[in-house]
């Protein structure tokens, strides 16, 4: 379907994950394990795709000072990426597993963008792109420091203005710019819808209603909603996907691959019931998994049989 996926990732992050076995306040408390992972949300539809045999490309801006840290995890996933380089260290992003499986995430701000870079890295998104009507570009995440909402978007409008098929993942924009931007996708979870909106949280009927209103100028919206389903709207119909119960081990990218996994199915010209489905399995399967580590076509296989749509 797509001649061209392409992923942008602002402020990509490593992501340290460290299991411990207690909280000490008095002493230093061990680490039992940890293991690394290329993260932010770009990055992390890129690695799912390419875990699903879909081929797309990651472009972003890198740290000088850690970028071949980054390089050596996206190349041990086989990920094809192309970087801006920027001054400044990728952010490390720390997540605790505490006892009964229990998660901290502690994000980091990440580092300093100037508008040199992010026209660089502008020029670099087109030189990917040969057929723009048919090129998917994801832009998804969060900014690093010096980059505004207004700039950000000021990128993706160009990219939409000249044709491009445009996906957002992240809360950066509010309901306004959304409507002016009018993009292809948006995938907020529960907690995104509710800030889009200027709301703390947001009730199920709430989010039902939010999406029928993005969807007035959204083509596709979905909203994850943890155990309670993957919700889909468009102008034309609203559908939830209902999942098994699993063991949760981590939620931390489960979105990304949830977007991913739609994406992969539109992408092989799909029904979009077909893609809504597997679309909630690909979740399901990666909250399944420790830290960030990437699903396997298998894992959504053993579980789409147990994905009903209501």
């Amino acid at each position: 379907m797509f001649s061209k996926i392409i992923t942008v990732t602002l402020n990509p992050s490593i992501d340290v994950t460290l299991w411990i076995d207690k909280i000490d306040f008095d002493e230093p408390v061990k680490c039992k394990k940890e293991k690394y992972y290329p993260g932010g949300k770009g990055l992390n539809v890129s690695r799912v795709l390419t875990a699903l045999s879909v081929k797309n490309t990651a472009l972003g801006i890198t740290g000088k000072d850690n970028k071949q840290k980054l390089s050596r995890l996206l190349d041990d996933e086989n990920v094809i990426y192309d970087f801006i380089e920027n001054d400044g260290t990728i952010r490390e992003n720390l997540s605790i597993v505490l006892p009964n499986n229990k998660m901290v995430k502690i994000n980091r701000e990440g580092f300093f963008v100037t508008p040199k870079i992010l026209d660089s890295l502008k020029e670099k998104i087109k030189a990917q792109i040969e057929d723009i009507t048919s090129t998917l570009i994801i832009f998804a995440g969060s900014l690093p420091q010096n980059v505004t909402k207004e700039h950000y978007k000021s990128l993706v409008l160009e990219f939409k203005q000249e044709g491009a098929i445009i996906v957002l993942d992240n809360d950066i924009f509010s309901v306004e710019d959304l409507k002016e931007i009018s993009p292809f996708l948006i995938k907020p979870n529960s907690i995104e819808i509710a800030h889009i909106f200027g709301k703390s949280k947001v009730t199920t009927q709430q989010v039902r209603e939010y999406a029928k209103i993005l969807a007035e100028f959204t083509d596709h919206v979905l909203v994850s909603m943890g155990s309670n389903g993957l919700l889909y709207c468009s102008k034309k119909e609203l559908m939830t996907a209902s999942v098994p119960c699993v063991q949760v081990k981590s939620t931390i990218g489960a979105g990304d691959t949830t977007l991913a996994g739609f994406i992969a199915a539109l992408h092989e010209n799909k029904s979009i019931k077909w893609a809504l489905r597997f679309a909630a399995s690909c979740g399901t399967a990666s909250v399944g998994l420790e830290g960030t580590d990437v699903i396997t076509k298998e894992q959504v296989d053993s579980i789409i049989n147990q994905v009903r749509l209501i």
